[in-house]
Protein backbone atom coordinates (compact mmCIF):
# COMPACT_ATOMS: atom_id res chain seq x y z
CA UNK A 1 0.00 0.00 0.00
CA UNK A 2 2.93 2.44 0.52
CA UNK A 3 4.44 2.02 -2.72
CA UNK A 4 1.01 2.93 -4.39
CA UNK A 5 0.29 5.64 -2.59
CA UNK A 6 4.04 7.22 -3.37
CA UNK A 7 3.47 6.25 -7.06
CA UNK A 8 0.00 8.60 -7.49
CA UNK A 9 1.64 10.93 -5.15
CA UNK A 10 4.49 11.07 -7.83
CA UNK A 11 1.95 11.02 -10.37
CA UNK A 12 -0.43 13.74 -9.13
CA UNK A 13 3.03 16.49 -8.27
CA UNK A 14 3.55 17.08 -12.42
CA UNK A 15 -0.23 17.50 -12.88
CA UNK A 16 0.14 20.02 -9.88
CA UNK A 17 2.72 21.52 -11.63
CA UNK A 18 1.19 22.45 -14.64
CA UNK A 19 -1.33 23.93 -13.18
CA UNK A 20 0.44 26.25 -11.21
CA UNK A 21 2.25 27.31 -14.66
CA UNK A 22 -0.17 27.48 -17.15
CA UNK A 23 -2.81 29.87 -16.19
CA UNK A 24 -6.51 29.62 -16.23
CA UNK A 25 -8.15 30.37 -19.67
CA UNK A 26 -10.08 33.44 -20.06
CA UNK A 27 -13.47 33.52 -22.38
CA UNK A 28 -13.26 36.81 -23.17
CA UNK A 29 -13.82 36.48 -26.77
CA UNK A 30 -16.91 38.17 -27.16
CA UNK A 31 -14.91 41.25 -25.49
CA UNK A 32 -12.25 41.18 -27.99
CA UNK A 33 -14.77 40.78 -30.73
CA UNK A 34 -17.20 43.82 -29.59
CA UNK A 35 -13.38 45.89 -29.44
CA UNK A 36 -12.43 45.06 -33.18
CA UNK A 37 -13.96 46.08 -36.11
CA UNK A 38 -14.87 42.69 -37.92
CA UNK A 39 -13.62 44.07 -41.50
CA UNK A 40 -10.31 45.17 -40.68
CA UNK A 41 -9.64 43.29 -37.59
CA UNK A 42 -7.83 46.79 -35.79
CA UNK A 43 -8.87 47.75 -32.38
CA UNK A 44 -11.92 50.86 -32.45
CA UNK A 45 -9.85 54.29 -31.03
CA UNK A 46 -11.43 57.51 -31.22
CA UNK A 47 -9.90 59.14 -33.95
CA UNK A 48 -10.07 57.07 -37.76
CA UNK A 49 -11.05 53.71 -35.68
CA UNK A 50 -14.05 55.10 -34.30
CA UNK A 51 -16.74 53.00 -34.39
CA UNK A 52 -20.17 53.97 -36.59
CA UNK A 53 -23.27 51.92 -35.98
CA UNK A 54 -25.05 51.83 -39.17
CA UNK A 55 -29.30 51.33 -39.79
CA UNK A 56 -29.14 47.56 -39.27
CA UNK A 57 -27.16 47.54 -36.30
CA UNK A 58 -24.40 46.86 -37.41
CA UNK A 59 -21.14 48.08 -36.30
CA UNK A 60 -17.39 49.19 -38.67
CA UNK A 61 -15.10 51.44 -38.04
CA UNK A 62 -14.96 55.04 -39.71
CA UNK A 63 -11.80 54.00 -42.10
CA UNK A 64 -13.23 50.79 -43.56
CA UNK A 65 -16.70 52.45 -43.98
CA UNK A 66 -14.97 55.20 -45.78
CA UNK A 67 -13.26 52.98 -48.32
CA UNK A 68 -16.32 51.22 -48.62
CA UNK A 69 -17.96 54.67 -49.74
CA UNK A 70 -14.67 55.87 -52.10
CA UNK A 71 -14.99 52.35 -53.89
CA UNK A 72 -18.55 52.29 -54.54
CA UNK A 73 -20.70 54.54 -57.00
CA UNK A 74 -23.28 55.48 -54.82
CA UNK A 75 -22.59 58.88 -52.86
CA UNK A 76 -26.46 59.05 -50.67
CA UNK A 77 -26.32 55.34 -49.41
CA UNK A 78 -23.41 53.24 -47.76
CA UNK A 79 -23.74 48.96 -47.91
CA UNK A 80 -23.33 47.35 -44.52
CA UNK A 81 -20.46 44.56 -46.08
CA UNK A 82 -22.31 41.90 -43.39
CA UNK A 83 -26.03 42.50 -44.27
CA UNK A 84 -26.16 44.19 -47.90
CA UNK A 85 -28.70 46.63 -45.90
CA UNK A 86 -28.13 50.63 -47.31
CA UNK A 87 -27.81 53.00 -44.50
CA UNK A 88 -28.95 56.49 -46.34
CA UNK A 89 -26.26 59.46 -46.14
CA UNK A 90 -27.03 63.09 -47.32
CA UNK A 91 -23.55 63.02 -48.98
CA UNK A 92 -20.23 60.89 -49.03
CA UNK A 93 -18.49 63.98 -46.46
CA UNK A 94 -21.64 63.13 -44.23
CA UNK A 95 -19.92 59.91 -43.34
CA UNK A 96 -17.97 60.70 -39.97
CA UNK A 97 -21.88 62.13 -38.73
CA UNK A 98 -22.85 58.45 -38.23
CA UNK A 99 -23.90 57.74 -34.91
CA UNK A 100 -21.02 55.93 -32.42
CA UNK A 101 -22.07 53.23 -30.73
CA UNK A 102 -21.61 54.09 -27.53
CA UNK A 103 -21.62 50.87 -26.03
CA UNK A 104 -17.83 50.11 -27.63
CA UNK A 105 -17.05 53.16 -26.61
CA UNK A 106 -17.76 52.43 -22.71
CA UNK A 107 -15.44 49.58 -22.79
CA UNK A 108 -12.54 51.58 -24.33
CA UNK A 109 -9.90 52.83 -22.29
CA UNK A 110 -10.96 56.55 -20.80
CA UNK A 111 -8.96 58.79 -22.33
CA UNK A 112 -10.36 57.36 -25.62
CA UNK A 113 -14.23 57.70 -24.65
CA UNK A 114 -14.66 60.82 -26.42
CA UNK A 115 -14.74 60.94 -30.61
CA UNK A 116 -12.88 63.35 -32.38
CA UNK A 117 -13.93 65.79 -34.68
CA UNK A 118 -12.59 63.97 -38.10
CA UNK A 119 -14.18 65.01 -41.21
CA UNK A 120 -13.98 63.18 -44.96
CA UNK A 121 -13.00 64.36 -48.46
CA UNK A 122 -13.84 61.80 -50.70
CA UNK A 123 -13.61 63.71 -53.83
CA UNK A 124 -9.36 63.35 -52.74
CA UNK A 125 -10.13 60.30 -50.46
CA UNK A 126 -8.67 62.02 -47.24
CA UNK A 127 -9.60 60.97 -43.62
CA UNK A 128 -8.39 63.78 -41.39
CA UNK A 129 -8.75 65.71 -38.35
CA UNK A 130 -10.22 68.85 -38.13
CA UNK A 131 -8.52 70.36 -35.44
CA UNK A 132 -5.28 69.03 -35.22
CA UNK A 133 -3.13 70.30 -32.49
CA UNK A 134 0.65 70.45 -33.31
CA UNK A 135 2.91 67.30 -32.57
CA UNK A 136 4.74 67.99 -29.63
CA UNK A 137 8.18 65.87 -29.55
CA UNK A 138 10.22 65.34 -26.70
CA UNK A 139 13.96 64.87 -27.61
CA UNK A 140 16.01 62.27 -25.48
CA UNK A 141 19.12 62.73 -23.91
CA UNK A 142 21.96 61.32 -25.18
CA UNK A 143 23.14 58.35 -23.05
CA UNK A 144 26.83 57.78 -22.26
CA UNK A 145 28.58 53.98 -22.40
CA UNK A 146 27.91 53.66 -18.58
CA UNK A 147 24.52 54.38 -18.24
CA UNK A 148 24.50 58.03 -17.18
CA UNK A 149 22.84 61.34 -19.15
CA UNK A 150 24.62 63.63 -20.50
CA UNK A 151 24.46 67.33 -19.69
CA UNK A 152 22.13 69.71 -21.09
CA UNK A 153 24.58 71.71 -21.78
CA UNK A 154 26.22 69.44 -24.17
CA UNK A 155 25.84 69.33 -27.89
CA UNK A 156 22.27 68.26 -29.46
CA UNK A 157 22.03 64.24 -30.31
CA UNK A 158 22.04 63.92 -33.96
CA UNK A 159 19.08 62.29 -35.62
CA UNK A 160 20.51 58.99 -35.27
CA UNK A 161 20.44 59.07 -31.72
CA UNK A 162 16.83 60.37 -31.31
CA UNK A 163 14.47 57.27 -29.81
CA UNK A 164 11.09 57.00 -30.90
CA UNK A 165 10.21 60.98 -32.25
CA UNK A 166 7.34 59.61 -34.44
CA UNK A 167 4.44 62.05 -33.68
CA UNK A 168 0.55 60.65 -34.55
CA UNK A 169 -1.07 60.89 -37.91
CA UNK A 170 -3.71 63.30 -38.72
CA UNK A 171 -4.42 61.78 -41.94
CA UNK A 172 -4.91 58.71 -43.89
CA UNK A 173 -5.84 57.66 -47.90
CA UNK A 174 -8.48 55.92 -48.40
CA UNK A 175 -7.98 55.10 -51.95
CA UNK A 176 -9.57 57.23 -55.01
CA UNK A 177 -13.50 57.66 -56.18
CA UNK A 178 -14.23 56.10 -59.49
CA UNK A 179 -14.53 58.84 -62.59
CA UNK A 180 -17.89 59.87 -63.45
CA UNK A 181 -17.53 59.92 -66.72
CA UNK A 182 -16.39 56.08 -66.42
CA UNK A 183 -19.43 55.69 -63.71
CA UNK A 184 -21.92 57.04 -66.15
CA UNK A 185 -20.65 55.28 -69.36
CA UNK A 186 -21.14 52.09 -67.00
CA UNK A 187 -24.88 52.85 -66.14
CA UNK A 188 -25.81 53.93 -69.87
CA UNK A 189 -24.28 50.32 -70.96
CA UNK A 190 -26.03 48.30 -68.64
CA UNK A 191 -28.96 50.09 -69.41
CA UNK A 192 -32.18 48.50 -71.50
CA UNK A 193 -32.02 51.26 -73.39
CA UNK A 194 -28.33 50.52 -74.33
CA UNK A 195 -28.90 47.13 -75.07
CA UNK A 196 -31.87 47.55 -77.25
CA UNK A 197 -29.66 50.31 -79.80
CA UNK A 198 -27.01 47.23 -79.60
CA UNK A 199 -28.94 44.70 -80.92
CA UNK A 200 -30.55 47.20 -83.23
CA UNK A 201 -27.59 47.93 -85.20
CA UNK A 202 -26.07 44.54 -84.95
CA UNK A 203 -29.71 43.40 -86.87
CA UNK A 204 -29.09 46.22 -89.19
CA UNK A 205 -25.56 45.62 -89.80
CA UNK A 206 -26.21 41.95 -90.42
CA UNK A 207 -29.29 42.61 -93.00
CA UNK A 208 -27.06 45.19 -94.42
CA UNK A 209 -24.22 42.75 -95.32
CA UNK A 210 -27.02 40.24 -96.68
CA UNK A 211 -28.30 42.66 -99.15
CA UNK A 212 -24.47 43.86 -100.20
CA UNK A 213 -23.79 39.92 -100.55
CA UNK A 214 -26.96 39.41 -102.98
CA UNK A 215 -26.07 42.74 -105.04
CA UNK A 216 -22.73 41.27 -105.41
CA UNK A 217 -23.17 37.86 -106.11
CA UNK A 218 -26.53 38.05 -108.05
CA UNK A 219 -27.57 41.02 -109.35
CA UNK A 220 -24.43 42.38 -110.39
CA UNK A 221 -22.98 39.09 -112.70
CA UNK A 222 -26.57 39.37 -114.27
CA UNK A 223 -26.39 43.25 -115.61
CA UNK A 224 -22.73 42.88 -116.60
CA UNK A 225 -23.47 39.77 -118.70
CA UNK A 226 -26.02 41.10 -121.00
CA UNK A 227 -23.90 43.67 -123.07
CA UNK A 228 -21.60 40.23 -123.80
CA UNK A 229 -25.02 38.45 -125.20
CA UNK A 230 -27.01 41.43 -127.21
CA UNK A 231 -23.98 42.37 -129.87
CA UNK A 232 -23.35 38.64 -130.65
CA UNK A 233 -27.06 38.22 -131.51
CA UNK A 234 -26.43 41.70 -133.67
CA UNK A 235 -23.37 40.78 -135.53
CA UNK A 236 -25.33 37.27 -136.67
CA UNK A 237 -28.35 39.52 -137.82
CA UNK A 238 -26.38 41.68 -139.90
CA UNK A 239 -24.31 38.92 -141.51
CA UNK A 240 -28.30 36.89 -142.42
CA UNK A 241 -29.32 40.08 -144.06
CA UNK A 242 -25.86 41.01 -146.44
CA UNK A 243 -25.09 38.27 -148.16
CA UNK A 244 -23.30 35.07 -148.02
CA UNK A 245 -20.87 35.03 -145.50
CA UNK A 246 -17.14 34.45 -145.61
CA UNK A 247 -15.74 31.77 -148.14
CA UNK A 248 -18.34 32.75 -151.46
Amino acid sequence: MTEKAAAQQERREPAAQQERREPPARHDDGDVADTECVVCFCSYDNVFKTPKLLACGHTFCLECLARINVSSEVLTSLTCPVCRETTRLPHGSDLPQLGNNLDVFRRLPPNMQKALSVRFKRSKGKLFLRKAAGPSVTLPRKKRPDGEASSARGPPPSLFELEGATPAATMIDVGQPPSRVRSRLRQMFRSDRCYNAVMASIVTVTVALMLLGVLAFVIVPSIVGRPDTAPSQNQTGTTAAGGPGPGF
